[in-house]
């Protein structure tokens, strides 16, 4: 017999260690209608990723729609499609080039996070994306040669990876870092090892940096091109 698939923890898994509610927020994420429109998403991102633009395109044209007619859900979870719809929305016109409008949709996904975790505290690893959404904003700086704006995001996540910047601010001013979740989650029921593994992001500062690095290094790669350091 093939051996068994390694159990997969991602986002939903962790939040749903905080409890009843979380759990049942979980739950409700995974119902039919929700479930399509996630994986609609998943599928518009490898389309883009094929540069298939067009059928792309057409199919997030659906989404805003079908969001609407979710509005007896809890409105975090309208808050976390939002987040995944301008994330797939922001690749796609940077597979296009257009770099403004890619730029936009990041930040609408920020907020849309940022609005999720007002919402419902449990959703605190969702935060995590926020240190993403700026490496993508240095990445398009790099692809438009605005290198000052580039090193400038690459300081400002490393700063949210060791825990000396927030990864965003609520409305009521309140930060929220890699810490916050560390404090928030390590209390909570064991997990199995495996599931630490997973969560070792949340809680490894030195894992957090080792990537960011490599991620740095990445980026100032670019063949035939010489970007300034300073």
């Amino acid at each position: 017999m093939p051996a068994a698939s390694p159990p997969f923890y991602d986002w939903k898994y962790f939040v749903a260690l905080s409890g009843a509610q979380a759990a049942a927020w979980i739950e409700a994420y995974r119902r039919p209608d929700v479930a399509a429109l996630v994986e609609d998403l998943e599928r518009a991102l490898s389309l883009w990723r094929r540069r298939q633009y067009a059928p792309a395109s057409q199919l997030l044209a659906t989404v805003p729609s079908r969001m609407d007619a979710l509005r007896e859900v809890r409105p975090s979870m309208l808050h976390v499609l939002g987040r995944h719809y301008h994330g797939v929305q922001a690749y796609g016109f940077y597979c296009v080039e257009d770099f403004d409008r890619a730029q936009q949709e990041l930040l609408s996904a920020e907020e849309a996070v940022r609005g999720a975790i007002e919402i419902d505290r449990y959703l605190l690893p969702l935060a995590s994306d926020c240190h993403e959404f700026h490496l993508h904003h240095a990445r398009l700086a790099r692809n438009q040669r605005k290198w000052s704006e580039m090193r400038e995001q690459i300081a400002l996540v490393r700063g949210m990876v060791t825990d000396q910047v927030p990864l965003c601010r609520l409305r009521d001013g309140s930060p929220v870092s890699y810490s916050t979740i560390r404090v928030y989650y390590d209390p909570r029921t064991p997990i199995p090892e495996d599931a630490q593994r997973a969560a070792r992001p949340f809680l490894d500062t030195e894992l957090r940096c080792r990537l960011f690095e490599q991620f740095v290094t990445e980026l100032y790669s670019i063949p035939g091109i010489v970007i300034p350091y300073v």
